[in-house]
């Protein structure tokens, strides 16, 4: 993507209408001028989680359609997750594109379902560059604030939204961590890739997801490398 396909996106919507010949309700797409947007909301989740949270995405769709074949292959668990990023990581596509560098892919190979954590960086660096080229303030939190600090980040956001309050929230249900998926080796790996491809501001917000020595370890084993 870029900025640009980046915002067209952002701006596009549905738009319900009924037709003339039988009054059904039929749906059109449209797309909004961009100075109607004065502010962004910016809600940021731990991108070993989002990408668990994908593969269930993706379980989703394929319920829909019922096709219990595909649901039997890729389970509800590690194991499923594991075959699905197997999958989706066989297409060299990526990696192999013109522009994604030697060391980026390098650095893309090693990680699970690949594709989808760079799908993921490049998504908030975009997201990031869109409120600046806008000039629109934005309001950034994390997906676990509303574990963490429920309520003030409930009061937050409706500042910032210049709303009234009213009524109760209902409680935050936080069941949703996949911490356990990966390895040791795939946090590794991941860290290097996200900190490697992540603008300066983006990896600002993501770097408290990886602990240092999980970074330090990888580097120093690449220069171990690198001298053998």
């Amino acid at each position: 993507k870029t900025p640009r396909s980046f915002l067209q996106g952002c701006l596009k919507s549905k738009r319900g209408f009924f037709t003339n010949k039988t009054g059904a309700m039929d749906r059109q797409s449209v797309w909004y001028h961009h100075k109607l947007v004065k502010k962004a909301v910016h809600i940021i989740r731990n991108p070993m989680d989002n990408t668990v949270a994908r593969f269930h995405l993706e379980r989703k769709r394929y319920t829909a359609k019922n096709d219990v074949k595909w649901l039997i292959e890729y389970p509800n668990n590690q194991d499923g997750f594991y075959k699905w990023c197997k999958e989706i990581d066989a297409s060299r596509a990526l990696v192999e594109s013109r522009w994604v560098d030697d060391d980026l892919a390098i650095s893309l190979a090693k990680v699970p379902c690949h594709s989808e954590f760079y799908r993921y960086v490049q998504w908030h660096n975009l997201a990031f560059t869109t409120v600046v080229d806008l000039e629109i303030p934005s309001f950034v939190f994390h997906y676990e604030d509303y574990s963490n600090r429920f309520e003030e980040v409930t009061d937050e956001l409706i500042a910032f939204l210049e709303l009234d309050r009213r009524g109760v929230a209902p409680p935050f249900v936080d069941n949703k961590r996949y911490d356990s998926y990966y390895s040791v080796e795939d946090k590794e790996h991941v860290a290097i890739f996200v900190q490697e491809f992540a603008t300066k501001r983006t990896w600002g917000h993501l770097q408290h997801y990886f602990p240092s020595d999980s970074i330090q370890m990888e580097v120093s084993r690449a220069i171990v490398s690198v001298n053998a």
